[in-house]
This record gives C-alpha cells, structure tokens and sequence, in this order.
C-alpha cells in the first residue's frame, strides 16, 4: 500500500473565537497542524503529504512544513472542503495506490486507529473510514420543536482519516460538480459514485476542534494519554553480556538575554530573560538530543541541525528532537530511558516538570515514566547562579530493536 495523504487545512478559527486558521493554533506547544504531520510522516505506507491551505496561510504553513520530507506540495484550498481535495488530488502521484483525506482539525487521531483504518482498508477494494457510534438519543425536528427519534444504533458520526483505493476516490471527484459541492466529506461521494464504503469504529478521541473549549478538551487528552500510558513500553532488555543496551551523555548551556522567550522542553515560561540562540535555544531538549545521538554514535546536534543553517533559525526544538527520534527508529534503536537536570537559578521550575516531560514523552512516543526531568540551581556561583545563564545535562538510554 502506498498511500498520499491529503490534509484540508483551510479551516477559519472564527468559532474558536480568534482570528486565522485552526490548523496554526498553538496546542502543547505545537501547532495544530503538527500533531497529524507528525503521525503521517512517521507511517511507512505513506509515500507523500499534500496540504490544502488558505493562501494568506501559505508562508506560515511553509515554514512549518519544511520540517517534514513527506510533504510533497502545498494547494490553495477552495470555499468548501471538497473544492480544497479535489484541487489536491491534481497533486497526487501517480503511482500512489490509496488516496487518504484528513482534517487538519483532527490533531487527536491516535496511531492505534490510523492503524485499524489501514488495516480495515487493506482487506479488500472498498474505501473505509473511520467514526464513532452516536451515544446520545438522537432526535429530529423542524425548526421549532422536536419532531421523531432516530435509530441511534445505526447511525455513525463520520471522522477522518477516509482512506479510499485512489481510483475509487479519483473517479468520485469526477462527478456531478454540484453533488460535489453540496458533499460533507468523501464517503459521501463515494457512495453517491456507487461504491460502498467500510467504517471503522475509532477507539480513541479523535473529535474535530470547532469551539474554544474543544482546544482545552484537546490538550486534556494528549496530556492524559501520556499518563495513562498510551504509548506502550518497549520491555526492558537483558543488560548481561552481549546486551545492545548503550548510554549517552549530553550537556549544554546557553546565555540569558533580554529580548528572548525563554522556553524549556518546549513549554514557553514566564521570565523576564530568555535564551539566545539560533533556534529556539531550549537548552534541556538540546542537551537530550546530544544525549541520544551520542548513545547510538551519531555524532552531535552541530553535526545534524547546524546553527549556521536557516532552516533552523528559531525553529521548535521539540521538531528536532521528533527528527532525533525518527533517525533513531530508522537505524534500528529503541529509547528505553532519558534522566535530565535543568540547573538555572531563576525562574522557578517546579510548576512546569510535567508539563516539559509530557512534551518530550509525546514527541519521543515514550510512557511518561521512561522520562525524567529535575530541577537544579547553581547556589548563587558562576554565570548560572548570577543568572547569566542555564544549563542542562542528560543520559540517554537505549537498545536495539
């Protein structure tokens, strides 16, 4: 199966009660639109990525994107969102044997379910996609008052990923323009071209981010997911002799200046100085980083992600220690364990422990608990303890697969 992933990104976030696009709100310290890319570009089915996007957010979506090979174009999406995929399916290669379409308000799809619906969708010529069972009484009415009850135990509440054998959804797209149109979402057309379609039945939230609320729900259940362990532990492997069990150790340190966000393990804190560096400078995720490539004799984070490249300028250390982790699982590693120490002076650390392990156990894919994160000062001396300065140190430990 090879498969191009198409995402409609040109959602308004004027419900949200914000101006701009859902897709580039920020959610635990990433935007929206990040938490599907990176799900994507970690699948091996998927060969490509197309993102339908407003043009005023094209530059933006650009800069985000660039992180991310599998991207292969960026489209100007329509006034619905079947104008936006079928101007992205001009884009889909050839050779591609299945056509998946995903909203980018959906940042909660798990890997669990994206893997039921490709499994679902391999079993034979018919498209599937996935939904929900309708849990509440469901009701009609006419505008006033309520009218008859309907059967929920045969009604569905649509998500996406829909994922359809390329030609099934290439031949849909080629129909009645104004049954298109007038389409919520391809399963309907695709029914509409005479196919059936299969569903499967998500297990995990995967709701679509409309209200202000929903992006509180969002970071809820991305937060509690790590905390209830929704990445399962790799077991621990035999240390004895001939174990593949390595250690690595990282360190680095940075200056503190005015004028600079101070972020650490990607949660942005309140401080008056910030530190300086060509990317984000988060000095906890840099120094894990080192941590991790020097366990697996991959040289160094200057050797990967030079400070002299601009694609790096400011950039997120938490996409750089994703592409870490993703070239780790390529060459075969698995990350059993990290053990960090920030040592600052001020601010006050302790309210944002859980909040900078959860960032780095999602972005890892790790269980909170392979995580450790602690707090140290300086007791007043050098550079850090006169406040000039944070550092960070961190051993890594890892295993072949």
């Amino acid at each position: 199966m090879q498969i191009s992933v198409i995402i409609a990104a040109a959602g308004s976030a004027c419900r949200m009660g914000c101006p701009g696009n859902k897709a580039l709100l920020p959610l635990m310290g990433q935007p929206v639109l990040s938490w599907s890319l990176q799900l994507f570009e970690q699948t091996p089915e998927v060969t490509e990525i197309i993102i339908a996007a407003r043009p005023e957010d094209m530059d933006e979506i650009k800069a985000i994107v660039s992180h991310y090979p599998k991207v292969k174009a960026l489209t100007a999406g329509g006034n619905s969102r079947a104008a936006s995929v079928q101007h992205a399916l001009a884009e889909v290669a050839a050779n591609c044997s299945h056509i998946a379409v995903h909203d980018a308000a959906r940042p909660l799809l798990s890997p669990a379910d994206w893997r039921a619906l490709l499994t679902e969708a391999a079993q034979g010529p018919e498209g599937a996609i996935l939904a929900c069972p309708a849990r509440d009484s469901i009701r009609s009415h006419d505008g006033y008052f309520l009218d008859s009850v309907l059967d929920r135990d045969t009604l569905l509440l649509a998500q996406t990923p829909q994922l359809f054998p390329a030609p099934v959804l290439q031949r849909a797209y080629h129909g009645d323009p104004e049954q298109i149109s007038a389409a919520t979402d391809e399963a309907e057309l695709v029914r509409a071209s005479g196919e059936k379609v299969r569903f499967v039945l998500s297990r995990d939230a995967n709701f679509k981010l409309t209200v202000p609320e929903d992006l509180h729900q969002a970071e809820a259940v991305l937060r509690q997911r790590v905390l209830a362990d929704h990445f399962p532990q790799a077991p621990l492997p035999d240390a004895g002799e001939g174990s593949s069990l390595r250690y690595g150790l990282g360190w680095d340190t940075h200056r503190l200046e005015a004028g600079r966000r101070l972020i650490l393990g990607g949660v942005e804190i309140e401080h008056h100085l910030g530190l300086a560096g060509h990317s984000d400078a988060d000095v906890l995720l840099h120094a894990i980083i080192d941590s991790l490539l020097g366990a697996t004799v991959l040289g160094d984070i200057g050797r990967h992600f030079p400070d002299t490249d601009p694609r790096y300028k400011d950039i997120s250390s938490l996409i750089l220690l994703q592409k870490t982790g993703s070239l780790l699982q390529q060459k075969g590693w698995q990350i059993v364990h990290i053990d960090a120490n920030i040592i600052a002076e001020r601010p006050r650390l302790a309210p944002h422990i859980e909040a900078i392990r959860t960032n780095i156990a999602h972005t890892l894919a790790l269980p909170l608990e392979s995580i450790s994160v602690k707090a140290k000062t300086a007791e007043k001396l050098g550079d850090i303890g006169n406040e000039r300065a944070i550092a960070a140190m961190a051993i890594a430990t890892v295993c072949r697969h």
